[in-house]
């Protein structure tokens, strides 16, 4: 009886030891899982990886004292079996110690991508400024070049009958004054038109007569009811001579 009592107590503390080791393996295990996921799976930042690696550092530091102590009251027990779980707690001791040593290589790792990372935010911070630079210089020269661009194909068109023109000091030549008088060119006097989209324009007049040089087939005229509709048929020959068009209406 003696001795079935002894045996049942060993029994008792064995098992009670390897559930205790169990429990530490299973917290550890489900611990390490968590260091870089969230529950639901999804990867954490380096801030929350950072603090995981110091809580799992003090889950290590607790679970060795834990085994320690384990250590000290299987030594005094020294039955065999309790030997054999010794050394399962020498194993286990060593597992902790290389998770120990993998929190460390860790933590200096994360240290070093996080200056590697500032250092990468400050280069790109700056590229940024000069694309910034860039698209203002860009945008600028762009605005140069639309200005520059719409200058080059700015003309002025006039239609008037000769009284009309002859009271806007555009025609000279004495008393008929059938000249145009191009000392005397004003554009605010004219309809600016762009050279790209001005194609055509319907004169309400049936014998309308271009006064300005313009090259001869470089447009046509063309009768429609009351009017007249001239067409350009060559917009780069047409204002090759001169940027402005007096049409003379009858």
């Amino acid at each position: 009886m003696n001795i079935n009592q002894r045996q049942r107590q060993e029994l008792e503390a064995l098992t009670s030891t390897m559930n205790i080791i169990s429990a530490s393996l299973d917290s550890i295990a489900q611990q390490e899982r968590l260091i870089y996921f969230s529950q639901e799976g999804t990867p954490l930042s380096k801030r929350q990886v950072l603090e995981n690696l110091h809580f799992f550092e003090g889950l290590l530091e607790r679970q060795r004292k834990q085994i320690n102590v384990l250590q000290d009251s299987l030594r005094q027990a020294g039955t065999p079996m309790i030997e054999k779980l010794n050394k399962v707690i020498a194993f286990l001791d060593q597992q902790l110690a290389e998770k120990d040593k993998t929190i460390q290589e860790l933590t200096q790792d994360l240290s070093q991508k996080n200056r590697s990372i500032s250092r990468l935010q400050s280069h790109v911070n700056a590229l940024q400024g000069d694309i910034s630079d860039l698209e203002q210089k860009n945008q600028a020269q762009l605005k140069a070049l639309d200005i520059q661009n719409e200058m080059l194909n700015e003309c002025y068109v006039r239609i008037g009958t000769r009284k009309e023109l002859q009271q806007a000091n555009l025609l000279t030549g004495g008393i008929l004054r059938k000249k145009i008088n191009y000392s005397n060119l004003n554009k605010e006097q004219f309809a600016k038109v762009d050279i790209r989209q001005f194609k055509e324009i319907t004169i309400n007049s049936q014998r309308p007569k271009i006064l300005t040089a313009m090259p001869k087939g470089s447009y046509r005229l063309e009768s429609v009811g009351g009017g007249t509709i001239l067409h350009i048929i060559d917009p780069a020959e047409f204002w090759s001579v001169s940027n402005y068009l007096i049409i003379q209406t009858n």
